[in-house]
């Protein structure tokens, strides 16, 4: 990503409550950021219970204030199968506190206009945490529907559990690649890598704040910017969701 230039997101906050007006530019832009939408309580909870398990696991710099989120220093990130990573998702997707934003009522009913249906949630939710210093650990161009599959429509939610500038690695997006269909991904031994052939133009990102949600569809290319801080763990959460029953 450290190649391509970023324009700023289209704000669709204003248009809360007009499905009609969702609907339309998600179609255009396979994307919509909605700022402010997570109750405040909500997201401190669950951050804080994602920055006590760090604690314990030894992933923040001793002596510091887990509050303030600070890396220790040599953690360049985590490995999908490392046992410690695991448990914090295990710990945190029955919890509370995930479900609370997991069932955000702006975002239930952003998801249900660009559906037209009820909204199924824990389609794969997942805690991330970017740590600083390891440009070469963000994640790479892709979508996620080579995850996930692309047969079955799926949104995406991720929701930044701290302020999240530009600096700090927030996602970025390609508007309107979801209407290429599923392109080639790359494998390794145990996992998808990324996308093989990706635009470097057109990308877009912004300041994001905690509470902000930035919502996209499964064929949507987007990618981790790098966390440029010298010291900040980027902490977020991303919560799936797929067309429950039918609607009217």
């Amino acid at each position: 990503m450290d190649r391509m230039e970023v324009t700023a997101l289209f704000d669709s906050t204003p248009h809360l409550g007009d499905p009609g007006a969702l609907r339309a530019r998600a179609e255009e832009d396979g994307y919509l950021w909605l700022r402010g939408v997570h109750s405040p309580g909500a997201i401190d909870a669950l951050r804080h219970r994602v920055l006590a398990a760090s604690e314990r696991n030894g992933w923040l710099a001793a002596n510091t204030d887990p509050r303030d989120a600070i890396a220790r220093p040599g953690i360049e990130g985590l490995a999908f199968d490392d046992p410690q990573w695991i448990a914090l998702q295990v710990e945190l997707y029955p919890s509370a506190e995930l479900e609370a934003i997991r069932a955000c009522p702006a975002v239930l009913a952003t998801l249900a206009a660009l559906l037209r249906a009820n909204v199924a949630p824990q389609q794969g939710d997942i805690c991330r945490l970017l740590f600083p210093n390891a440009p070469h650990r963000a994640t790479s161009a892709h979508q996620d529907g080579a995850y996930v599959g692309a047969e079955r429509e799926c949104w995406t939610v991720w929701s930044p559990l701290t302020d999240c500038p530009i600096s700090l690695g927030p996602l970025a997006i390609l508007p309107g690649s979801h209407r290429t269909g599923l392109v080639a991904h790359a494998t390794g031994a145990h996992a998808v890598l990324g996308a093989t052939d990706v635009s470097q133009d057109g990308w877009v990102a912004s300041d994001l704040r905690a509470g902000d949600a930035l919502m996209f569809h499964q064929l949507t290319m987007h990618a981790a910017l790098p966390n440029l801080s010298p010291d900040r763990l980027r902490i977020s959460v991303d919560c799936r969701y797929r067309r429950g029953e039918s609607g009217s």
